[in-house]
This record gives C-alpha cells, sequence and structure tokens, in this order.
C-alpha cells in the first residue's frame, strides 16, 4: 500500500494538488502523514497538504469525512480490504457526491474491486505493488534511484512468491510419497 500511496501523492502534487487526507481506520492518518513526510520538500511544495485524521463510523464515517474535506474533485481511496472501498462507492452514491473515485487496492483485495471498475463506480483502480510500479513509471514520477529500488523491491516480492510455491510443491510430494511407502491411506 506504501508504493500506491506513494506513486498517487507524486503523480498529484506533479499536477499541483490541494490533497486531504482522511481515514476510516485509526492507523491511517500516521501512515498518510508519514508517507507524505517522505516525499522531497520540492515535490511536497508544488501542492497544499491537510490531514484531517480518523473518522469514526466506517461506512458512515464516508459521508462525515466527504463534509469534513469540503470541496473535492477527486476521491482517491486506498483500500487494503474490499469493505472500504464499498463504503466509500456506497456512501458517495447515497449522498449523490459528483467527484469521481480513483481507487489503489491491495492485490488481495483486487478481484473483489473489479466489479466496481467494470460498472464504473471506480474511475481507476490500480493494485498492489506491481500495479503501483507500472502507474507510477506511467505517470513519469519516477526517479532512476526510486525505480531502482522498486524494482528490486518487486523482484524480491517475486522472487518470494516462487520460492513459497516451490516449498508447496516439495511438501506436497512429500506427503505423497510418505503414503506410498506405508501403503496407503489406512
Amino acid at each position: 500500500m506504501d508504493q500506491l500511496a506513494d506513486a498517487l501523492l507524486r503523480h498529484l502534487l506533479a499536477r499541483n494538488a490541494n490533497l486531504t487526507a482522511v481515514s476510516l481506520n485509526p492507523i491511517g492518518p500516521g501512515l498518510a502523514q508519514t508517507t507524505w513526510d517522505a516525499i522531497e520538500p520540492e515535490l511536497r511544495s508544488q501542492g497544499a497538504w491537510r490531514n484531517l485524521g480518523y473518522v469514526a463510523g466506517q461506512s458512515i464515517g464516508v459521508q462525515e469525512a466527504l463534509l469534513k474535506a469540503g470541496p473535492i474533485d477527486l476521491v482517491v481511496e486506498l483500500a487494503a480490504s474490499p469493505d472500504a472501498l464499498r463504503w466509500w462507492i456506497e456512501q458517495r452514491q447515497a449522498v449523490g457526491h459528483p467527484a469521481p473515485l480513483i481507487a489503489g487496492v491491495s492485490a488481495a483485495a483486487e478481484s473483489l474491486a473489479l466489479p466496481y471498475a467494470q460498472s464504473r463506480q471506480v474511475t481507476g483502480l490500480i493494485s498492489g505493488a506491481a500495479g503501483a510500479t507500472v502507474y507510477a513509471r506511467e505517470a513519469a514520477v519516477l526517479t532512476p534511484e526510486t525505480t531502482t529500488i522498486k524494482q528490486v523491491q518487486l523482484e524480491s516480492l517475486t522472487l518470494a512468491n516462487w520460492l513459497m510455491a516451490v516449498i508447496v510443491l516439495i511438501a506436497l510430494v512429500a506427503v505423497l510419497f510418505g503414503r506410498t511407502r506405508k501403503g496407503g491411506p489406512a
């Protein structure tokens, strides 16, 4: 999620956006501030930043967040779970909020977020670390140094996934051959 947030913030700042962060999760405001603070000061100076903090109430909290934030041209939801994305979609529609919604979701939440993108309830969808890297590259917000770091992170993640698959395969073979030597299942 950090890579998604970083890519989106950089792209919006490159367009001189005024950004307002609000979270339906108690740890969200701290994470948003940490991501903001990690961006270079010269890039941060291109836009404005407000962190309105945590809004309780889950789905009803969306309505309060929309009221607190004032006029909004674009809603960007970063969601590790599909529930938060669903809350934003439902509550924006309930109050008739006109701003388009773009979602950055974890790879685990992608399959449940896709129907919202296909029905155009979500204008844009970025998924996982790979999607964040592709988005950042296409938006031209990666420096050569950042590109190398993100590529190493992505390749490390891919290697870890392959290693996990090999371990599962070895365990499966061991279980199958273990049962064969003992004469099969009892």
